[in-house]
């Protein structure tokens, strides 16, 4: 039972940590958009 959850907790916890990275990524390209955009206005 212990050891069942602690699997549980486990794959949970995998799934929101690659949640999470892929957030962060996806921050990352929306912020690199926005000053290429900027750039481009600018000259």
């Amino acid at each position: 039972m212990i050891l069942n959850r602690n699997v549980m907790l486990y794959k949970f916890m995998k799934k929101f940590i690659i949640y999470v990275n892929v957030l962060i990524i996806l921050q990352l390209l929306i912020m690199v958009q926005i000053q290429i955009i900027i750039c481009h206005h600018v000259q």
